[in-house]
């Protein structure tokens, strides 16, 4: 049955037909003129290349499509060319915010309420802007930043003028005030888009307690205000997120503290206009950095096993010499004891941990940084508590202990540690003034047991010292230099012997002594390359070379004791003639 049949049969039912058919065509059109205008707006709203095809379609082929959900392009385009825009009314409304900054100013200047309103409603308002700042943070950051902007620009000169100019709030008040607000915006900025509201009160808290610290003279309350910036910094969670936090708080503090250990090292009478502090408040102050940053780096690198970083060897150390500086200056009858008591306990804490931690590969710069520490403070803790010649004595056993304990591949760096002990003790001793008098002086002088016991622990600490022979040279350092210092002892020793023996008082048979016992030391030497394979003999020993030939030009040949002179002329030739037949089997 056609629809000529059933037009016969049915008028009505083919009006209603083709009515339906007027409709469908109607709705397609629409939705073509909609694709059409949204191809024309491409560079607003650009679209799926499939539309463009749509075009080309047939018309019975648009009309017989399944119909798709409207566009609204032109919405979009308003919200476009408002977010265009949407910067000046932001900036509208922070002046509003300066407006009623002034009119507060206006109402302080009026008398018609107590200074303590004002200064309250000031507070509060200046809290509301960063109120609204971490409440926009997640729409629209220029506009946190903006509203945290004006926060900081009503609080800052409010603060300046009511603690400075009018001296209606004390400098403890507006160093709790900064706190309180630096303190709230750290709080606030814990989210994943705080950071358009944290950093202008942040950096604005820390120069405000500087200023106000430095205009009243008034250190205690805002060094506080300091440290609890740098403690905050450290344990909230914005330190993950934004790590350049603690690295403006610190430095601050660290500031601030040489300012106070600068102003009260001088006479009272040459600062009246700061506060008295006593001795153990001046401690405080500068001891509770120090130990905080200490628990910090502990907890990160022992407990949590997270690498050391740059800034927290460079802010412990910091913390620790100004802690170590402000004991030696406000506690002078018990410094050194007290300090190198510390000291003391905390290389021994070091080296606990670098026996027992840190044997991952990731954790070498852990393990390097504790072992720098340890020995430095080990140093630093038998020179402040013992003396002369114990402390020669107790470097010396230390330089032979740390060189028995550096055989382990993985404590390698240890032989620098007894390299360092070793160095000390013979300063101490006054091992290398001997060394150098005794080579080279006419006149020999005494030798005292604690340079014959050093020269005995350099010796020793040679021979433990020992690098494989694939040691690069600065892992051979250690070694060159304990041998060295072995080798020159032994040398000073045997012409201290000689020189004993020698019942002239002429200084020829002591130059010759000299020259002898020098030049068979050489060849000893040279020698034991042959023997051992080990090249820094080698080396050693052309070092002999070289500073016999020194003695002869500089000194030697200045005197007028030329028969011994001869003879220590000829001596070197013979050194100089025999080397090279043992160099040949030296590898």
């Amino acid at each position: 049955m056609d629809n000529r049949t059933l037009t016969r049969l049915d008028p009505s039912l083919q009006q209603l037909i083709d009515r339906e058919i007027d409709e469908h065509i109607d709705q397609r059109l629409h939705q073509l003129e909609d694709r059409v205008y949204a191809l024309e707006h491409r560079s607003i709203q650009p679209e799926a290349p499939a539309h463009a095809a749509t075009l080309a379609e047939p018309f019975e082929a648009a009309l017989t499509a399944p119909p798709e959900p409207e566009s609204t392009p032109r919405v979009t385009i308003e919200t476009s060319a408002s977010t265009t825009t949407s910067g000046l009314p932001i900036l509208g409304k922070a002046v509003f915010g300066f407006a009623g900054a002034y009119l507060l100013r206006a109402l302080e200047e009026s008398h018609l309420a107590p200074p303590s309103l004002i200064i309250a409603l000031a507070v509060a308002y200046a809290t509301l802007w960063l109120l609204l700042s971490a409440r926009l943070s997640k729409v629209n950051a220029f506009a946190a930043a903006a509203y945290a902007t004006t926060s900081c620009l009503i609080l800052a000169p409010m603060l300046l003028e009511l603690t400075l100019r009018f001296q209606l709030l004390s400098p403890g008040a507006a160093a709790a005030i900064l706190a309180a607000f630096a303190l709230a915006a750290l709080l606030l900025s814990t989210t994943p888009h705080g950071a358009s509201v944290f950093w202008t009160p942040w950096l604005t808290s820390i120069g405000l307690a500087l200023l106000l610290m430095a205009a009243t003279h008034h250190l205690a309350p805002f060094i506080v205000t300091l440290f609890l910036f740098a403690t905050a910094a450290e344990i909230t969670p914005i330190r993950g997120r934004a790590r350049s936090a603690h690295l403006f708080a610190a430095p601050a503090l660290d500031a601030a503290l040489l300012l106070l250990l600068l102003i009260y090292t001088s006479a009272a009478s040459s600062r009246p206009d700061y506060p008295a502090l006593t001795p153990t408040l001046l401690l405080a102050f500068t001891l509770a950095p120090f130990v905080f940053y200490a628990a910090v780096t502990a907890i990160h690198t022992l407990l949590r096993n997270q690498p050391i970083g740059l800034f927290d060897i460079a802010q412990t150390i910091a913390t620790f010499l100004i802690a170590f500086a402000a004991f030696q200056i406000f506690h002078p009858p018990a410094a050194n004891r007290i300090t190198g008591s510390a000291c003391l306990l905390l290389a021994a804490a070091c080296y606990a941990a670098f026996f027992t931690r840190f044997r991952s590969p990731t954790q070498l710069r852990n393990r390097r940084t504790y072992s720098l520490w340890s020995a430095a403070l080990l140093l630093l803790g038998c020179i402040l508590i013992l003396r002369t010649p114990w402390l020669a004595l107790e470097l010396g056993v230390a330089a032979i202990a740390t060189a028995l304990l550096s055989s382990a591949p993985a404590r390698a760096s240890l032989r620098f540690h007894a390299l360092l002990y070793l160095a000390a003790a013979a300063y101490f001793c006054g091992l290398h003034q001997f060394i150098a008098h005794t080579l080279t002086a006419a006149t020999i002088r005494a030798a005292s047991p604690a340079l014959i016991t050093i020269a005995a622990c350099s010796a020793l600490t040679a021979y433990f010292t020992q690098c494989p022979p694939s040691s690069s040279l600065f892992q051979r350092i250690p070694t060159i230099a304990s041998t060295a210092l072995a080798a020159a002892s032994a040398a000073a020793l045997l012409v201290h012997f000689a020189a004993g023996l020698i019942s002239t008082a002429h200084p020829g048979p002591v130059a010759l002594a000299q020259t002898f016992i020098t030049c068979t030391l050489a060849l000893a030497l040279m020698h034991a390359t042959t023997r051992t394979h080990r090249r820094e003999f080698l080396w050693i020993a052309y070092a002999a070379v070289i500073a016999i030939a020194a003695k002869l030009l500089l000194i030697d040949t200045r005197q007028d004791h030329f028969a011994w002179i001869a003879g220590s002329f000829i001596l070197y030739a013979v050194t100089l003639i025999t080397l090279p037949r043992l160099t040949r089997s030296t590898p």
